[in-house]
């Protein structure tokens, strides 16, 4: 294949000459693997390796994600002693954990549990952060070269290293005309919440019912039948189709999308088919912001792209890059440097509060900066200008960039009017520097993906005004007896309670997900989610139809409650002391009275202190960069290094700031398990009230 023969130069993982890291450990093989190297989430590994040639080349790591605390893979690469400045994410693998939708006991379909699948793969380092189609070329030299991963976090294994200097990809026009197959004789149909394969446990299908068309519909229960939307927009983030192809032929491939979440910005996705990009304009698949559904047939132009395949298994892969836009990211965060730097020049002389009524001599001061306003000024324009002729429409990145470069324009006429405005100069650049951050997230909601024979028309994406009409009432007269807040329990249990939760149903789902993973099937009990506003608990618990839990109060009410009886004492169940080990003494301080508890956290905010390593580092100070600050009384000697601090456990509990809290109503018998009382299953008390 072509990847094959333009990797020269393959170091295999358990060839390693020096290391660190304490997990490090060859396993001779390991998936059909041989010669596999097993690293863990600190230290580092090196290769030393020859090359014939010296020259860029590009980089491909063959890896497999081992288990960890199922965050993404991250790693650091130094080449020849130099570090380079960017941090390289290895994504893992997830499938459904179960082949048949999950129901609820009023039938609605549940949110697939993700379970990991790891297994070997091959990534292409990227040499940007906005340019993702960019690949990383590294200069290696003539003769011994040395190259270094190290660990961020998370382990993964290592089977080898490709380094090469890779030819561009063929044309669609050179690849299409040594097609020899004939049209295909029939279509092939896919579903989007059907992808075997995603590089996110976030990529999970999910429910829309704003269309008649959609596939399959959901009107009075919840189907999931969409994947993506907005938990697919990250670079590098990808989903992966299974199928099967009776006849050799070609096909044409046709999206039913929406993609209606960045105004005036274009979501791109590349295309592998079996593990291979086919032509070089499937790098870069472009789906327009649009209200509504879609259909979008691969193609350039007024040309619809035709892909030959063999009988037999298939995949699909679609993954997020940034596309065309890329370059001109690339450029603008170069320029956001730049601005940086110019504001910063200012801003040392000025100090955070610029007098108005004093002439600060800028152009005496900084005898360069016009010079400079021009450079940035005319980079930004050319910026601006390439934008919109890849969007085609101002969006707000214009908007952002084209007030900066009004700015800009004013300050070339009278420099000594930047402190008087250097606020507006800030906010103006934080403001780009936030779209900049956004642009790259390109999301895309998937219903259907056909394969179809060449001269075959798709399905429509958008149904007509009557039916849409029909549709709407439809939904309108359903919302009269649907309960579209409630969560209902799946069957087979032995008794149900009834949570409250006061977020939203993303987290009522995901916590859905861990009821029905975890707690049902040890406990036998089912779990009703209902969505509230939380503020109603107390007339309900008053009014004795309150809940067996509630979820995401207020910090004083846990306790507000327990003094007026209403909230059960948590230390009565058997275990609890096993409970309280999960969380700091402090974060349970202000749930505790006497011995009793009466509420949990669920969720802590810490607070954190950020700076500007660039300025510190003009400032000469760079040298303390990540040093603990030392204490006022010598009696706690701080160890000097370079990770962050970590928080203290000590004095008062404003180290640990709960701000959500689960509680328990009091009262009744619980759920019996033998001797042991769960935490589940009270009916309510309202006594206290």
């Amino acid at each position: 294949m072509r990847e094959a023969e333009s990797r020269p130069i393959i170091v295999e993982g358990g060839a390693y000459t020096a290391s660190n890291d304490p997990q490090a450990a060859v396993v001779p093989v390991l998936e059909d693997e041989e010669n596999v190297l097993s690293t863990g989430d600190t230290g580092f590994v090196e290769w030393k390796f020859t090359v014939r040639e010296a020259g860029l080349y590009r980089i491909d790591i063959r890896y497999r994600p081992l288990e960890g605390k199922g965050n993404a893979i991250e790693r650091k690469l130094a080449v020849n002693g130099d570090e380079l400045d960017q941090i390289f994410s290895f994504p893992r693998m997830y499938i459904n954990r179960d082949t048949e939708p999950l129901l609820d006991a009023d039938g609605n379909q549940l949110r697939p549990v993700q379970s990991e699948q790891p297994h070997f793969a091959d990534i292409t380092l990227s040499g940007s952060d906005y340019n993702t189609n960019k690949a990383l070329e590294v200069l290696l030299r003539e003769g011994t070269n040395v190259v270094r991963l190290t660990a961020v976090r998370e382990p993964m294994a290592v089977a080898a290293l490709y380094f090469y200097q890779a030819e561009p990809l063929p044309s669609y026009d050179d690849v299409s005309a040594a097609y020899t197959a004939p049209s295909a004789a029939g279509a092939i149909h896919l579903e989007g919440e059907a992808a075997a394969l995603k590089s996110a446990k976030t990529l999970y299908p999910v429910s829309d019912r704003s269309s008649a068309l959609n596939s399959p519909p959901s009107t009075d229960t919840v189907v999931m039948n969409m994947i993506g939307g907005a938990n697919w927009g990250q670079p590098g983030q990808y989903l992966e189709w299974n199928f099967h192809v009776k006849e050799r032929g070609l096909y044409k491939i046709v999206l039913r999308v929406k993609q209606d979440f960045t105004p005036g910005q274009i979501s791109n996705r590349r295309l592998r088919i079996d593990g291979e990009i086919p032509f070089a304009e499937a790098e870069y698949l472009e789906f327009p912001y649009g209200l509504g559904f879609a259909n979008v047939t691969l193609g350039s132009g007024d040309t619809v792209f035709l892909f030959e395949l063999e009988a037999g298994d298939h995949t699909l892969r679609l993954e997020n890059n940034v596309g065309a836009v890329g370059p001109v990211l690339e450029s603008i965060d170069g320029v956001v440097d730049l601005l940086n730097g110019l504001y910063r020049q200012v801003f040392m002389i000025t100090g955070s509060y610029p007098d108005a009524d004093r002439d600060y001599h800028i152009s005496l001061q900084l005898p360069q900066i016009e010079a400079e306003l021009r450079q940035v000024y005319d980079a930004l324009q050319a910026a601006k200008a390439a934008y919109l002729d890849i969007a085609g429409e101002k969006g707000s990145g214009y908007a952002e960039m084209d007030r900066l470069c009004v700015q800009l324009e004013s300050f070339l006429k009278d420099v000594e009017t930047i402190p008087v405005r250097l606020d507006t100069f800030r906010t103006n650049i934080s403001n780009l520097s936030s779209w900049l951050l956004s642009a790259v997230n390109q999301p895309l909601l998937i219903d259907t993906i056909d394969l179809l024979p060449q001269t075959a028309e798709p399905g429509k994406a958008k149904e007509g005004f009557f039916s849409n009409l029909l549709y709407q009432a439809k939904l309108f007269f359903l919302s009269f007896v649907l309960d579209y807040n409630s969560i209902s329990a799946a069957g087979g249990v032995e008794e149900t309670i009834t949570l409250w939760l006061g977020t939203g149903r993303d987290q009522a789902q995901a916590l859905k997900a861990v009821v029905e993973s975890a707690f049902t099937p040890e406990t036998h009990v089912g779990v009703n989610i209902r969505l509230v506003d939380i503020n109603v608990l107390l007339p309900a618990v008053a009014a004795n139809h309150g809940p067996d839990i509630a979820i995401s109060l207020e910090r004083s009410l846990p306790m507000n409650y327990a003094y007026r009886g209403a909230v059960q004492d948590l230390s009565d169940f058997t275990g609890f002391q096993d409970v309280l080990k999960r969380f700091p003494t402090e974060a349970l301080t202000e749930f505790r009275y006497g011995d009793s508890y009466y509420a949990l956290p669920d969720k802590f905010s810490f607070l954190m202190m950020f700076y500007r390593r660039d300025i510190l580092e003009d400032m000469g100070a760079a040298r303390n960069l990540g040093r603990r600050v030392r204490p006022a009384t010598p009696a706690a000697e701080p160890q000097y290094d370079h990770r962050p601090a970590q928080p203290q456990r000590k004095r008062q509990c404003e180290q640990y700031r709960p701000v959500h809290h689960a509680v328990i109503s009091g009262g009744g018998s619980g759920v019996q398990r033998g001797a042991d009382r769960q935490l589940a299953g009270f009916r309510r008390s309202p006594d206290g009230f």
